[in-house]
C-alpha cells in the first residue's frame, strides 16, 4: 500500500512526466519517497510543483486555498468565496464564477492565480457559445503552484511558509487532511 492513497500515481516518473522534467533521480521511486528527496534537498519549489501534479485537480485546489487562508486571505475575499462554492459544486457555472472573480483580482496575485486555476481545471476555456476549448490537464496544476508559491512570498519566512504548505499539501496525499 502506498503511503499517499489520495493519488492514482504508482511511480514518481509518471508525475515527473506529467511535468515535463529530466531528471537525474531514479523517478521508479514511490510517489512520497521522490516527494521527500526533493525536499529534504531543500528543492522547495519543486516538491510544491510536483506535489501540486501528484493530486487531483479538485484536491490541489482546496490545498491552494488553505495556503492563502495560511497567508492571509479573508475567507470572505470574492476569490476565496468562489473557490469554496467551486469546491462544493465543481459545475461549469462556478468554474465561470471563480474566473470573473480572478479578473477583478490583482494581477499576478496568489487570489488570480488560484482563480485561474479553477477555471483551467477542467472544461472549455472558451466562451460558452462557441467551440470548446480545452487545455492538457497539468495546466491546473502550474497554476495551484503559482498560486501557493506567491502566497508564500508575501511578507517574510519565504522557507517557513513554504515547508507549511508542503506539509499541508502531503497530508492531503495521505489522506490525513480534508477540508481545510
Amino acid at each position: 500500500m502506498t503511503a499517499w492513497p489520495q493519488i492514482v500515481w504508482s511511480e514518481a516518473q509518471q508525475i515527473v512526466d506529467r511535468i515535463g522534467w529530466q531528471v537525474a533521480v531514479p523517478a521508479a521511486l514511490p510517489p512520497d519517497i521522490f516527494f521527500a528527496r526533493l525536499w529534504d534537498e531543500g528543492q522547495l519549489v519543486k516538491a510544491l510543483l510536483y506535489l501540486a501534479h501528484a493530486l487531483s485537480r479538485r484536491d490541489a485546489i482546496e490545498w491552494a486555498l488553505a495556503c492563502l487562508y495560511d497567508n492571509g486571505i479573508d475567507r470572505e475575499d470574492p476569490v476565496a468565496r468562489a473557490a469554496t462554492e467551486w469546491l462544493e459544486d465543481a459545475s461549469d457555472a462556478n468554474r465561470r464564477a471563480a474566473d470573473y472573480a480572478g479578473g477583478k483580482a490583482l494581477p499576478g496575485s496568489a487570489e488570480q492565480l488560484l482563480a485561474s486555476a479553477i477555471f483551467l481545471s477542467g472544461g472549455s476555456i472558451a466562451a460558452e457559445e462557441q467551440t470548446p476549448v480545452l487545455l492538457r490537464p497539468e495546466t491546473c496544476a502550474r497554476f495551484v503552484a503559482c498560486s501557493i508559491i506567491k502566497a508564500a512570498t508575501r511578507g517574510t519566512a519565504f522557507e517557513q511558509k513554504m515547508g507549511r504548505a508542503l506539509s499541508m499539501g502531503e497530508a492531503v496525499a495521505r489522506g490525513t487532511q480534508k477540508g481545510f
